[in-house]
């Protein structure tokens, strides 16, 4: 639905993390039930779906990978950047997202 890799493909992608310095996040949608529960299932699909190719878009490379995680959880991991990079992306992504 989001487009986005899962954690079966996390699986299968973890031991090439293991040998290189990475960058991890994590995004959790605040109160994503009680969105869920008021507006309906489908609506919150949506709101999956339009991150997920927001993440696409503008965030996966050949540097970064994101995975759906769990229900409303996205993990985010970077590779071969340079210093502060990821760092910076995050905080331009969280900027983003309040406004």
């Amino acid at each position: 639905m989001t487009g986005l890799y899962n954690r079966l493909a996390l699986r299968e992608d973890f031991p090439n993390y293991s040998k290189q310095e990475v960058g991890v996040a994590m995004i959790d949608l605040d109160d994503f039930k009680r969105f869920n529960d008021n507006y309906g299932h489908a609506y919150g699909d949506l709101v999956l779906t339009r991150l997920g190719r927001y993440l696409q878009k503008d965030w996966m490379n050949e540097h970064l990978r994101c995975y759906r995680y769990g229900g409303d959880e996205i993990l985010i991991i970077a590779y071969g950047l340079e210093d502060g990079d990821f760092v910076k992306n995050c905080r331009f992504f969280k900027l983003n997202m309040l406004n």
